[in-house]
């Protein structure tokens, strides 16, 4: 008896169907006459996993490699419909120049292991960089100003990170509005963007006409960009400046840049604060109050980072980065079976201490040696096999 496969464009709900009947979809392709059953009953479920496993199938034949992209929200096809591309193995093909997430292999009469795309979640980070004229200052003991040092620093960051976060860029003021600050951001986050980030910044050089230090609502602009995404990768928001926010007034500027950091970290939105200012000053004191209200204060001296020298500037924008960027990757639906899959890294298969379930099983953490590895660039290829209930991936 001759059986048919074909490519399964894969979900969770014709996943699902395909593992609960056992087989059935397969079966009914096969055809399920007296031939067919007095197969099954000479050779046997073991017999068929043993005519099935002869072909040299490993890991990377039936897994992909791992994408670092965003990702949405997706909702679930309709049941039916679901179904009924399953029963139609032939017919069910991919959109053009897309890879099926799933391809279903015959190593078991009851069960269609599967692969199914993961994706890096990486973090969404908005540098919040002050522009003002008072960035213009020198920073004591260098011939460098303020501006020179954050922006020398964030070169090296952002190179180093171009591949794991995706930067976006909110500068305030905007070009000649003082006070006034424009909804969206002047540079959206992606992954590679460092070249727009740049060139964005060297046309936008502190300026004190109009005067102004809008921090505030420069935070909440950059807050309702990062709220209407509406994606599951973990958001933050980076402030570099140098003191004291002034508008509408320096009583009023300071008390509402509290409130907008609150705002965010309340919408799930957590701040660093970079501050380039020296201690025990006013504006440090100022600095200490924003970082506080953003949620991830510093352990140090002062509750910001502080970012007095390029140097210092730049472990700071380290850490931060190695904070944030973690060994997330999101799977597209919940596995059938949760405990019968395998993950694997550069073809290496994973033992279970090495990885774990997040976010209702809709995402893996790889940890310890491995995410060290994969963080360092020296292993790259996170891949996932499913399999069904009772049916351990091989």
């Amino acid at each position: 008896m001759t059986v048919r496969f074909g490519f399964l464009l894969f979900t969770y709900l014709v996943y699902s169907a395909a593992c609960s009947t056992k087989g059935e979809v397969f079966q009914e392709e096969a055809g399920t006459g007296a031939e067919g059953d007095a197969g099954a009953e000479a050779d046997g479920p073991s017999a068929a996993m043993d005519a099935a496993t002869k072909p040299d199938v490993g890991p990377a034949d039936v897994a992909v490699t791992a994408d670092v992209a965003r990702d949405s929200a997706t909702v679930a096809p309709d049941v039916a419909a679901s179904v009924d591309a399953a029963k139609k193995l032939d017919t069910a093909v991919a959109a053009p120049d897309a890879a099926p997430t799933m391809v279903p292999l015959p190593l078991h009469p009851s069960c269609t292991f599967g692969r199914q795309t993961v994706r890096q979640l990486s973090p969404e980070l908005i540098l919040l960089l002050d522009r003002s004229g008072s960035m213009n200052t020198l920073v004591p003991m260098t011939k460098y100003s303020r501006w020179d040092s954050v922006n020398m620093a964030l070169d090296v960051v952002l190179r180093n990170t171009t591949n794991q976060v995706y930067w976006g860029l909110k500068l305030f003021p905007a070009v000649g509005m003082g006070c006034d600050v424009p909804e969206g951001i002047e540079v959206n986050p992606a992954i590679g963007n460092v070249d727009a980030m740049f060139r964005t910044i060297h046309m936008s050089l502190p300026s004190a006409a109009p005067p102004g230090t809008p921090l505030g609502q420069g935070v909440r602009a950059a807050t309702r960009y990062l709220t209407s995404l509406h994606i599951r990768n973990p958001e933050f928001l980076v402030v570099a400046t140098d003191g004291q926010p002034t508008c509408p007034d320096v009583t009023q500027g300071g008390k509402d840049s509290v409130a907008a950091l609150q705002d965010a970290a309340k919408s799930g939105i957590s701040t660093f604060v970079l501050g380039v200012a020296e201690a025990g000053t006013a504006e440090s004191q100022v600095l200490s109050d924003l970082a506080t209200a953003g949620g991830v204060p510093s352990d140090g001296a002062t509750k910001y980072f502080s970012a007095s020298t390029q140097n210092n500037l730049l472990a700071v924008l380290e850490g931060i980065t190695k904070r944030i960027t973690k060994c997330v990757f999101v799977l597209d639906v919940a596995p059938p079976s949760p405990k019968d899959v395998g993950v694997y890294v550069d073809g290496r298969r994973l033992g279970a201490q090495d990885w774990v379930y997040s976010g209702n099983n809709l995402s893996v953490e790889i940890k310890g040696a491995t995410c060290e590895q994969l963080k360092a660039g020296t292993a790259s290829r996170v891949e996932m096999i499913l399999g069904c209930p009772g049916v351990p991936v091989p």
